[in-house]
C-alpha cells in the first residue's frame, strides 16, 4: 500500500509541476528574441560543477542521482530516484546610464528515474521521465525619444512564458559502453507585448500589439558514454549526446488595438489588426556535445564538457532573421566525494563538495558578428540523508544546493549587462521498487 500511495503523490506533484511551470522564470531583455531564453537542462548537482555533465554517470559521482544531461546516463540507475529542484534567481541589469535588479523565484525540475534490470549484470538498462523548461521569456522594458512636431514618445515592450520539456529516456549499456536516447514534447505559451502612447499631444492615440505564440512537438535526444577503469585507482569516461534537428509547430495570433489613458488607466479604443492562429514552423539546429570525466580514488571527480549548434538560419515570426549565429559553451566541473564513509564518520567529511565555470556564446548577435556572451564561477555542497538500513552503504538521498555568479552581454553598443545570481535547491531521493520478495 505504501508503494501505491508513494506512486499515486509522485504522479499527483508531477500533474500540478506541469501547470507551475507555465509560470515567467527570468527577467532578462535578452530572451526577447528567438526562442527566448534557452535553459540547461542540468539538476542541482550538474549546476555546482560548472553545468558540465555529458560524460558523468553515477558511479562516476555522487550516488543515485539523475543526469538529464546525457540519456546513455540512466543505464548506470542502480535505485528508484527521484529529483525535485527550486529556484531563485536574482539579476542586476545595467546600460550606460542605468541600472535595475529584479527577483524571480520557482520550481526549477522534477524527474522520476527507475532501473529496469539488477545491479551487477553486464547488460543494464535504466529509464526516466520528467518536466524541465527549455526556454523561458522575461521582460519590461521601456524608453522616449523625442520627435519634432510631434514631442515626447513613449514605448514599452513586455514578454512573458516559455516552452516546457516533458520528457522519456532510456539508457543501456554493456561491458562498459552506454547509449541512450530521449524523447521529449516541447510545449508552451509565450506572450509579446509592444506599446507608443504621445505624451505631448491631446487625444492622440496610441497603439498595442499583442502576439501571442503555442508551440508543441517532439525533439529527440541521444547520447553515447564509454567508462575505462584504468587501475584500482583512476577511472577515465568520456561522453557524446546530439540534439537532433526538429521542427517546432507554432500557432501565432496577433491583435492591433489603439489605446488612451485616463491617468495610469489603459482604454482600448478599436481593434485595426486581428490574425488568429497562424501556423508556422520553426526550425532547430542540431546540438552536438562532447565531454570527459576522471575519477580519482572514488573521490575526486573532474568532468569537462564542449558543445556547439548552429542558428545562423534560424528565423521567427518576429522577424529576426540575422540576429542568430553559431553558439557554443566551455563548461569545467570539480568535486569531492569519498564514497567508502559510512554515517559513523564526520558528517563534514561525508557531504560532497562541487565547484566549476563556464563560458559561452549565445544564439544572439544583436549588434554585428560579436555574439552575446555568457560565462559563470558555480559552487555547491550535497548533504547526505542517513542510509536506508544500519550498515549499508545507500544512501537515502541528498539535499544539493547550488549557486550561479553569471554575467551575460555588455554595455557597449547600447547593449545591456547583465550581472545574476541562480540558486538552486535539489532534493534526491532514493527508493527501492520492484524488489521481489522470498519466503521462508
Amino acid at each position: 500500500m505504501n508503494t501505491i500511495l508513494r506512486r499515486f503523490f509522485s504522479g499527483i506533484f508531477l500533474l500540478i509541476t506541469i501547470s507551475t511551470f507555465a509560470q515567467t522564470s527570468t527577467n532578462s531583455p535578452y530572451s526577447r528574441y528567438g526562442l527566448g531564453e534557452l535553459q540547461t537542462s542540468g539538476f542541482a548537482q550538474q549546476n555546482a560543477m560548472g553545468t558540465a555533465g555529458f560524460a558523468l554517470q553515477n558511479d562516476s559521482a555522487t550516488p543515485h542521482f539523475i543526469n538529464p544531461i546525457n540519456p546513455a546516463s540512466y543505464s548506470s540507475l542502480k535505485l528508484t530516484t527521484i529529483e525535485i529542484g527550486a529556484f531563485d534567481t536574482y539579476s542586476v541589469l545595467q546600460n550606460k546610464t542605468q541600472g535595475t535588479s529584479s527577483n524571480k523565484a520557482g520550481l526549477a525540475y522534477f524527474a522520476l528515474g527507475i532501473p529496469l534490470t539488477q545491479p551487477g549484470k553486464p547488460f543494464s538498462w535504466g529509464t526516466g521521465l520528467g518536466i524541465v523548461p527549455f526556454s523561458n521569456v522575461g521582460y519590461d522594458i521601456s524608453n522616449q525619444s523625442t520627435i519634432d512636431s510631434i514631442g515626447q514618445v513613449n514605448y514599452s515592450y513586455e514578454g512573458k512564458g516559455g516552452i516546457n520539456e516533458l520528457f522519456w529516456s532510456h539508457g543501456f549499456s554493456y561491458k562498459g559502453i552506454s547509449m541512450g536516447i530521449n524523447a521529449s514534447y516541447l510545449f508552451g505559451n509565450m506572450s509579446f507585448i509592444s506599446r507608443d502612447s504621445f505624451a505631448d499631444l491631446l487625444n492622440a492615440f496610441g497603439s498595442r500589439y499583442t502576439k501571442q505564440i503555442q508551440y508543441n512537438d517532439l525533439y529527440f535526444k541521444t547520447g553515447l558514454q564509454y567508462k575505462v577503469k584504468l587501475d584500482s585507482n583512476y577511472t577515465l569516461g568520456f561522453g557524446f549526446t546530439m540534439n537532433l534537428p526538429a521542427s517546432i509547430n507554432a500557432n501565432t495570433t496577433t491583435l492591433g488595438q489603439t489605446i488612451t489613458y485616463k491617468g495610469t488607466t489603459e482604454i482600448n479604443n478599436d481593434t485595426v489588426l486581428y490574425s488568429p492562429d497562424v501556423k508556422s514552423t520553426y526550425k532547430l539546429p542540431a546540438m552536438y556535445g562532447f565531454g570527459f570525466m576522471f575519477l580519482i580514488k572514488d573521490k575526486l571527480t573532474i568532468t569537462a564538457d564542449y558543445g556547439i549548434q548552429n542558428w545562423t538560419n534560424f528565423d521567427t515570426s518576429q522577424n529576426n532573421k540575422g540576429l542568430f549565429g553559431n553558439s557554443n559553451k566551455v563548461a569545467l566541473g570539480f568535486q569531492f566525494y569519498n564514497k567508502s564513509l559510512t554515517d559513523k564518520s564526520s558528517y563534514i567529511k561525508r557531504m560532497s563538495y562541487r565547484f566549476g565555470a563556464f563560458f559561452g556564446n549565445s544564439y544572439l548577435q544583436l549588434k554585428g558578428p560579436e555574439p552575446i556572451t555568457d560565462m559563470g564561477f558555480t559552487v555547491g555542497f550535497g548533504f547526505p540523508l542517513r542510509s536506508s538500513k544500519s550498515g549499508e552503504d545507500v544512501r537515502k538521498g541528498h539535499v544539493n544546493l547550488s549557486l550561479i555568479a553569471g554575467q551575460r552581454g555588455t554595455i557597449e553598443n547600447n547593449l545591456v549587462k547583465e550581472n545574476y545570481f541562480r540558486f538552486v535547491i535539489g532534493f534526491t531521493l532514493n527508493e527501492k521498487w520492484f524488489n521481489r520478495y522470498k519466503y521462508n
